[in-house]
């Protein structure tokens, strides 16, 4: 395949989803060009502008590597391939983004306290009931709902192992585009480090 100069053959796959692992800063393309030909890597942006920090006396990143892109873009999207396609991780997505029951004990204490309150104006000497007891109809009824068990959040009735073995083909089928549109689904992050990835994060969103 052929190089023109001053444009990558195909576009990046990792911009907007690799940070630095030592300054989170983002890590973005960066092209020389020895004997002619446009070479491409991944560099930390803080580091690319060690000087310029170092001089303004801003923090200068050590995490100067450049790591070449094409080298790189095939561990990180090997990584979240083996993250989406090994069952005992994928149960652990589950679990981990399973959504947690809502905690209302403070709002119940609220009114709990306010009932408290309320039948002891019942007692006052010339006071209004019927207004009052309005009210504690009204903060009972609200009570109650506060009360009321939520419903288990429902577990995902999937066969993971299956499910691995499906996506697996699929997964390395995908084009760049694809794989864009899915680490953007995942909100998937990668922290590159001088070794290269040193670890990455799944958020999936809640429905």
């Amino acid at each position: 395949m052929k190089y023109q100069p001053g444009r990558k053959v195909d576009p990046d796959l990792l911009t907007g989803h690799v940070v630095c692992a030592v300054c989170e800063q983002s890590v973005n393309v960066k092209k020389s060009s020895p004997r002619g030909i446009p070479v491409y890597h991944y560099a930390c942006s803080n580091a690319s502008r060690g000087k310029a920090n170092q001089a303004a006396g801003r923090f200068k990143c050590p995490n100067n590597r450049y790591h070449n892109m094409e080298r790189l873009e095939q561990k990180c999207w090997a990584a979240l391939v083996h993250h989406l396609t090994d069952p005992d991780l994928l149960a652990q997505l589950f679990e981990e983004h399973a959504e947690a029951p809502p905690n209302h004990t403070d709002e119940i204490k609220q009114k709990e306290d306010q009932l408290v309150g309320l039948y002891g104006l019942l007692t006052e000497p010339g006071r209004v009931t019927s207004a009052v007891k309005r009210k504690i109809e009204a903060v009972e009824d609200e009570l109650a709902l506060l009360q009321q068990a939520p419903p288990p959040s429902p577990t995902p009735n999937v066969d993971l192992v299956r499910f691995a073995e499906q996506l697996k083909p699929h997964l390395a089928s995908t084009g760049k585009h694809a794989r864009r549109e899915l680490m953007t689904a995942l909100r998937v992050r990668f922290f590159i480090n001088r070794e290269g990835l040193e670890r990455l994060e799944i958020t999936v969103p809640r429905a």
